[in-house]
This record gives C-alpha cells, structure tokens and sequence, in this order.
C-alpha cells in the first residue's frame, strides 16, 4: 500500500485537532455512549477506559490474503493455469480501478469521505437519533475510514491459524457493540491522521468482502462480471459496492439476491448522480441496465487447474515446506495466502502433449489390476521438472473422486505427493555401469553371462562380505556364457551386471547413484539407505524410488555428469513486486564428463537395438535404459537427449503380484510396451520442439579397461588353475566336466580362453576334461586307402583329409603316412591327416585320374 502521509482533511479534522485525541474520546462518548446510559445505566468511564489500550492508529499493512497464482511458459509466453486462495483477492493499484468504482464507494457509502477526519459527525448524529429510538447501539455512523479499521480486524482474525482463536477474534471484530464502534473511531481518526484520502480509499477497495470467499474490488469484478476492475461501468461499479453492506444478501451469485442488489444499486447511482460523478446521460443508461451478472466459476486449488495438476500439487507442497516462506509450518501455510505470482519451470505445450499421450495409451483404471502411470521430463544442466503427468485424476478432496482419481503423486517423493516409490527395475544398472568405468574396467571387457546362484558372501560392502541367503535372479533372454559389457548393457542381461558388481563394492555403486540423486521416496535425501543388497542392484530389491528420481538421474548422465536436484519454481514475486528465493537446484559434478560419455555409448546401444529399441524416436542423438520387475508388474523407460531427460512408469500402484503386465493387452499394445508407446511419441515431438546435440565419442580407456591375458591351463589340475588364476589377479569358478581329450579331471578349457585380454578380477570359468575324446592313433601306413579309413571312422576319427602325392588320384592309393603317427596319443576329435600315393589309368582301377571310393577329397 502507500505510504504514509501526514494529513488532515475537512473542517471536522481541523476540530479534532484542537480538540486533541482525548477532547474526541469525550465529545464521541456524550454523543454515542449517552442514550445507551438512559436505558441499561452503563458508566460512562467504562467506555473511556477502552481507548487506554489502543494505538493511536491501525496500520495499513502488505499482509492482505490474497490469491496465489502460478504460471507456466506457453509459446515463449508466462501464461497462468492454476489459481489457489482461501481468499478470491488480487490487490490492484489506483490506476487499476474504474473511476466509477472509486465514485461508487464514496458516495454511496460516506458521501463526506472527503471532508471529514475519520468520523462523520452528522452521520454520527443520525446514528444517535437510531440508537435513542431502539434503546441500543445499532448504528455508529461508519465512514469508509471506520469500515476499513474493521475490515482490517477481521483480515486480521482470518490470519490466525488456531480455529478457536480466529473464531473468536472475529467475533469481536464484527459484534455490533458499543465499545467497538468507540474503538474504530479512534483508530479512524489515527489512521486519517496517517493516510492521505486516496490511500484509505484504495485500501478500502482491496480490502472489502463482496460475498462468499470474494474480497476486493479486482477480484469482485472478476468474479461477477468476468472483467478487470478498470473496465466496470457504472451500473457495473455501482452493483459491486451495493454488496458492501450486506455481502450474502446482495451477492450477485444467486439470482434470489438480484432484486436487493437493484435497490441498493439503483440508490448508489442516485448518489453518484446527485454528487455529479455521472452525467444525465450515464445516469440514464445505468438505472436501465438490468441486474445480469457474467458469474465466473471460483476455480480455486489444483483440481481446477487448467492443466498439470500433480505438477500444481507438488508446487504448493514446495512452497509450503520452505523456510523462505516461514519458519514452521503454521507460518508458511499463513505466509502462503500473501498474493504470490509463482513462475514454475513448466512448459505448458510440453505438459499438454504429455498429459494427451498419457490419456492416449493408458486408461485411468484397469479391472485387472491397480494401473499407474507417469512420466517426468527434466532439463539437463539445470534441474528444471518441464512436465509432469499421470494416468489418473487429481483430486485432493476428503471423500475422493471415485475411481481413477488419487491425490497421491507417483512422480514424487513421499514428502512431495504421499508416493512411497517403486521398484526401479534395470533402470538401476546404470550405477553399476558407471561404478564399473569409475574403477578402470571396459565396456569391451567380457563377463559371464550365464545365470546361477550367487552367494551374498560374493559381495562386498563398504569393504566387509555381505552375509544372507542365496540369490538367482533369471535373464530375461538368452545370453552368451561371456558377453561384453557392451552388450550385456544393451541386452540388460541380469547374470552380466551381478558379475560386474561382484567385481565392484557396493558401498561405491551406493555413492554414485547418490552422486545423481538416488535416494528412496520416504528415505533421506543423501541416498543412504540404498543398494544395500544384491537384488537392488538391479532394481527388485527395497528401494522404492520415484519417478523425478529416475528422471533426474538421467538428466544428470545428459548433462555429462552435472547432476542438478529437480526443482518445480524459478521466481516468486509478491503482489508488491518483493521477489521471494525460491527452492534453487543444487548442481554438483555427481561423475566424470569422460565416464559420462562411456555410459553415453552405451546406453545408446539400449535405443539403437536393445531393449529399448521401441522408444526409439527421430530428431536427436538419444540414450535410454529399460527397467521391468518380476512378473511385469513395474515397467520402465528411462531416456534422454541433451535437452530433456525422461522416465515413463507403468505398474501395478500397489506393487503385489498379480495381472503381469507383459501378458496384459492395453489399448492393443502389451501393456508392458506401454512405456515405449510414451516415449517414443513424446520424443518425437521433444525433439521437433527443442533438438538436441550428440556427445562426445567415448574415450578409448573406457573401452578397453584394464586386461590381462588368460593363462594356457589345458592339463593342469583345477587346484593348480585356481591358484594361478588367484595369483594374476583373476577369480575361479569351476564350469565342470566337458567332452575333452584331455585326461580326465585335468583342466580342458577356460572362459574367457587361453590368451584373451581380460580385467583383473574377471572370474575365469575352468571346465575340466572328462576323457571321453582320449584316443591313441591306429597304425594304417601301408594299408589302402579306403581301408584306412575305415579303421579310423570305427576307432571314433570323424575329421579324415587326405594329401595325394603329386596331386595324382585314382587307380590304386596306398597310405605312406599319417599325423598324427602311429601310437600317438590324441583326441577323437582331432583333425587326421593321410598320405597317399596312387597307381593306374585313369578312369580304370589302379589308373591315374580315377576317384576310388573312399573318404572325401581334402578341402
């Protein structure tokens, strides 16, 4: 409001201040308090006594409850889509006002306005004439000065947060009392003392209740006719302050009240008329008007938000839990109702196509199970939520909407929406992958594939072994016995990203999940409390997580390891232009720039052929990761570009066994490619709107990794294998007996093979023999040909070539030599070779250029 300016206005100031404050206490005390003395014997000093305990004046306070109002950017536009108010108020200047409304007040609520000090004597005096007749204080002659001293109690006994208490001071604020009246006179006078006339009319304007919830003369124009308060007609003005006096009974809200709104209208026209603030002309055509209000909808909280009403929820959580906005909750729930315009991060054409292909594939209930579905889209680099959607509706309300509607927010923390999480499926193997390029490995490097039963004493955690029971976790497809990690990345193969942490420590993985914001929906926010065990490695364990959470993360990975905490509001502004600081992002470099573009390869192999593939979308390099649980019941997409990071999630709300959504049919789609079906159509839009860049190739470090090659253990004993594979650094895991040459229960193989380059710490399968392919080398030099080899097929030889001396076939063909030679030990399947010489014509036995029967030719 304005500031204060010493004045005195009018003849009656001029006689208060001879009088002084005490002079005034006594003459409004014989005038007022005189007739009440006649009938009921009141004491006069109990009523001068009341002015001991008052100030000289009320002060004209910025603390008005107003309406909040957030905004979202629409077409490079700020365009409002939620309004929330416990008060219908928005406080304009002087210059915002019609100045037939500034008319309307004056006259037809103290036509003396401008000429007395606070108190209108001749007013006052009618009020007596009133009083002497009924015997009681009905009237007290209240000028718009003494209406806004009360207005002003009883904004006051709105602010309070006890109920009993706000009760109670509103009833003394209000009760039509003798001592009441004494005391806004009083406080009148003060305040004229104080405030010059336009601003004690301008705060009148803001301040007075027009009905119901509405206060304020913008919000009452709003409200009623569906315009600003610069744009009231007379008629219009007028029918606005007709409701001063009696807000319910003359609320243009119900077409009973239209006719006393009429008669009280049509009298302030009379007044304005009278006091030349209309002309005969707009006098005329004011009375005419009939009484037909534009009434406009009280569209209050998020369920009456135009779009994003979880966003608008998690918004209104936000400001109410931050000390920016008060000390304790009780303060920031009253600070709350000071008329903020918030700026959110919100792209509204973001947010609408969004919520449309939400609608689009996936239904707000489903018979067959709890459906849930979300989606988050995050900016890289600066943390700011762009939107935020659900399959359900919002509704907040104490009864509920009835099916498919919630007030719970799967997007948020616990604290944010009341979600506890969900599990996060292979989304989770990201930190893996990244805690494996942290500690020098490849994504080249190989690791076993193959699904077996893993020991918790196999792992490590913050440097101790784990202890519980076994864990056998299944592929969700087929995998190689060794597969890159590469691969393993794109295939999202289970046994492979086990192998890899076993490698690892857990504790490590934990501290780079936290480093790009993990931490579990209800749990702390240092993401202490996750990766705790072997299965949350891959998403099935105990850490429920939400959606942002996910989004975010990727976000972080976008961004080449620059992780920003998720925020909702970019400026806060009071209704005076005071700007607030709102919840900022907190940016930290959470991993490498170079360990974030190796992941980056990676996970581009997710979208390119892997798992994700069918979230593929056109326009921008793009990188991603799929996360399902056991039985389908929470599916996952994780995905990015250099400028949106996203998490879609589709699950069973309740998170139980149950309908599994790979075997469910949705809108003609599995349901569990429903994921997909969001973000692929998003993207494609994402990326028309916005683009994006491709990264930077990832080192050729992080490709290789740290190898070593594998020993040649062929022949050794397993406890000999082990103990050189242990001494290299190498881990041991017995593949069992295989088909081999070899002597039995002697090593026959590894995985990886002799040679190949691999980490330390790589486990390296050793499969022993079992000596079935042994086999000593028949003698068959000197035999013929065919004889030959048909003693060597009988003794078990399958692979039999033949070396022609001279290149001569046919005829007559004797062996000369074999190798392996005669009485050598080899192995069934080893390649044989013979030499043999031929004599005779061809085309004839025995002749050159004839093919005897007999193995095949060598080749």
């Amino acid at each position: 409001m304005s500031a204060k300016k010493e004045k005195r206005s009018g003849a009656f100031g001029a006689l208060l201040g001879m009088l002084g404050l005490s002079g005034v206490a006594g003459l409004l005390v014989a005038i007022m308090v005189t007739p009440a003395i006649a009938v009921t014997g009141m004491t006069a000093n109990n009523s001068i006594g009341i002015f001991n305990e008052l100030p000289e004046y009320a002060t004209l306070g910025d603390d008005l409850a107003q309406r909040v109002t957030l905004y979202g950017l629409q077409d490079g536009q700020q365009v409002p889509f939620a309004t929330i108010f416990e008060t219908n108020r928005e406080e304009v200047g002087w210059d915002q006002i019609s100045q037939y409304a500034k008319d309307a007040a004056v006259y037809g609520e103290d036509a003396r306005f401008y000429e007395h000090g606070g108190v209108d004597v001749q007013s006052v005096a009618r009020a007596l004439v009133g009083n002497l007749a009924s015997g009681e204080v009905e009237s007290g002659g209240s000028t718009l000065t003494m209406q806004l001293i009360k207005n002003i109690n009883v904004e006051a006994a709105n602010r309070l947060t006890d109920p009993d208490e706000r009760s109670a001071a509103y009833k003394e604020a209000t009760r039509q009392t003798m001592d009441r009246k004494l005391k806004e006179m009083k406080l009148a006078i003060g305040l004229e003392k104080e405030y010059d006339k336009q601003t004690i009319l301008l705060s009148y304007l803001n301040i007075a209740h027009f009905g119901g919830v509405t206060y304020g003369i913008e919000a009452a124009a709003q409200r009623y006719f569906g315009i600003t308060s610069a744009e009231l007609s007379p008629a219009q003005a007028a029918s606005l302050i007709a409701m001063v006096q009696a807000p319910n009974a003359r609320s243009l809200d119900k077409e009973e009240n239209f006719e006393n709104n009429r008669v009280r209208r049509d009298y302030v026209l009379n007044q304005m008329f009278k006091y030349e603030a209309l002309t005969q002309e707009e006098f005329d055509a004011a009375i005419a008007t009939p009484i037909q209000p534009n009434l406009q909808p009280l569209q209050t909280g998020c369920m009456s938000a135009t779009t994003g009403q979880y966003f608008c929820d998690a918004v209104v959580k936000e400001l109410q839990a931050h000390e920016a906005f008060g000390a304790t909750p009780e303060e920031r729930k009253a600070a709350f109702r000071n008329g903020y315009d918030v700026y959110t991060t919100i792209d509204l054409n973001m947010q609408n196509h969004a919520q449309a292909t939400m609608v689009k594939w996936v239904p707000e209930t489903d018979p067959r199970f709890h459906l849930g579905g979300a989606a988050v889209g995050i900016e890289p680099g600066t943390g700011r939520t762009l939107y935020m959607t659900q399959n359900t509706r919002f509704d907040d309300t104490r009864d509920g909407g009835g099916p498919g509607t919630t007030s719970v927010n799967y997007n948020t923390d616990f604290d944010r929406g009341g979600s506890s999480g969900f599990q996060a499926g292979s989304t989770f193997k990201i930190f893996t992958l990244a805690q494996w390029l942290k500690a020098g490995h490849g994504l080249n490097e190989h690791v076993s594939g193959t699904p077996r039963t893993w020991k918790q004493n196999e792992f490590t955690y913050c440097g101790s072994k784990m202890s519980g029971t076994d864990y056998a976790p299944k592929n969700s497809g087929g995998s190689a016995a060794s597969v890159s990690v590469l691969s393993a990345t794109a295939s999202s193969v289970n046994a492979a990203f086990l192998n890899m942490a076993r490698e690892l420590d857990l504790c490590d993985i934990r501290d780079t999940a936290a480093s790009l914001g993990v931490h579990t929906a209800t749990g702390p926010k240092d993401g202490e409390d996750v990766m705790s065990n072997i299965s949350d490695l891959i998403g099935v364990g105990e850490d429920h997580v939400s959606v942002s959470t996910i989004a975010a993360a990727f976000a972080g990975i976008a961004a080449r390891g620059l992780f920003c905490s998720p925020i909702l509001i970019d400026r806060v502004v009071k209704f005076n232009g005071e700007e607030l600081a709102p919840p900022a992002s907190q940016c930290t470099q959470g991993i490498d720039p170079e360990i974030a573009d190796a992941m980056i390869h990676a996970l581009k192999g997710v979208i390119s052929g892997g798992t994700g593939s069918a979230s593929r979308a056109s326009g921008a390099p793009m990188f991603g990761k799929t996360g399902s649980t056991t039985l389908y019941n929470q599916t996952w997409m994780g995905a990015a570009t250099t400028k949106v990071a996203s998490a879609v999630w589709i699950g069973n709300v309740k998170g139980v066994p149950g309908q599994a959504l790979n075997r469910t049919n949705i809108n003609g789609t599995s349901a569990s490619n429903l994921r997909h079906r969001l973000t692929s159509e998003m993207f494609n839009v994402w990326n028309d709107w916005r683009g994006g860049d491709n990264w930077p190739a990832a080192k050729s470090n992080y490709l290789s990794g740290r190898n070593n090659p594998v020993p040649d253990l062929a022949g050794d004993t397993p406890e000999q294998a082990k103990k050189v594979l242990e001494g290299l650094g190498f881990g041991y895991a017995d593949g069992g007996p295989v088909a081999s040459a070899i002597a039995s229960g002697r090593v026959a193989h590894t995985d990886p093979g002799a040679g190949a380059s691999a980490p330390r710490g790589r486990i390296v399968t050793v499969y022993t023999s079992d000596g079935s392919l042994a086999a000593t080398m028949p003698n068959v030099v000197g035999k013929e040909l065919k004889q030959a080899t048909d003693e060597l097929k009988s003794a078990g030889f399958d692979s039999i070539s033949v070396n022609y001396r001279g290149g001569q076939q046919g005829g007559t063909c004797m062996v000369e030599a074999s190798d392996p030679g005669a009485g050598a030990a080899t192995a069934k399947n080893a390649a044989v070779t013979l030499t043999a010489s031929c004599t005779g014509q061809p085309g004839q036995p025995g002749q050159p250029g004839t093919t005897p029967p007999g193995p095949p030719q060598n080749g």
